[in-house]
Formats: C-alpha cells, structure tokens, sequence
C-alpha cells in the first residue's frame, strides 16, 4: 500500500470522525490529505534549515522552527510546552577512541 493511500485513509477517518461533519466525497478526502501533505513538507523544510548541523531534528528545531514562521502561530500554543532545558533533547557529541600517534608508539 502506497504512503499517500495510507494517508488518505487516515484524514478519511479523521473527518468522518467529525460529529458535525456529514458525507464526506472523495475529492474533499484527496485535497485534505494533499494540504496535508504540503504542511508536512513546508514544516520539515523549515525545521531542516533551523537543525544544528550534526545534533539531528529534536523537538526544540521543531519548536524554534513554528515560533520563526508567524503562519505557523495556530502551534504556538502546543509547541511553547516543549522544554529546550531537557536533557533528553541534547545529545552529547560523539567521541572516539584516541588512537595512537606514531611518537607514542615508539616510546
């Protein structure tokens, strides 16, 4: 099963979910799932221009990202609870072995 087919689906049975939604036609089903899509997309886009290179996508880029974009401002709310402070969302860097230099090996 396709990506978008699985998406379909999923906004299908959100609207019809909907007590105060009635039929709901295919083609309304198509267009909320495509919007839906664009939003997705525009939203990683800008997420990946806020990323800390080598961190990776955590929920602070997420927030910062919503918080930058005023038409974004329907998320403020939801996104204001996320704590930057957690440790969780911050990775220490990566460190590897020290491997021996040629001067040490000789001693």
């Amino acid at each position: 099963m396709k990506q978008r087919d699985l998406l379909k689906g999923r906004v299908k049975r959100l609207l019809k979910d909907q007590k105060d939604m009635g039929q709901v036609s295919e083609g309304a089903v198509a267009a909320c799932s495509s919007a839906v899509q664009v939003f997705v997309r525009d939203l990683a886009s800008k997420m990946q221009k806020q990323a800390v290179e080598g961190i990776g996508l955590t929920p602070v880029e997420l927030k910062k990202s919503v918080l930058a974009n005023g038409a974004l401002n329907f998320l403020h709310e939801k996104v204001s609870a996320i704590n930057e402070s957690d440790a969780k969302y911050h990775k220490p860097a990566r460190r590897g072995k020290k491997r021996p230099t040629k001067a040490d090996a000789k001693k």
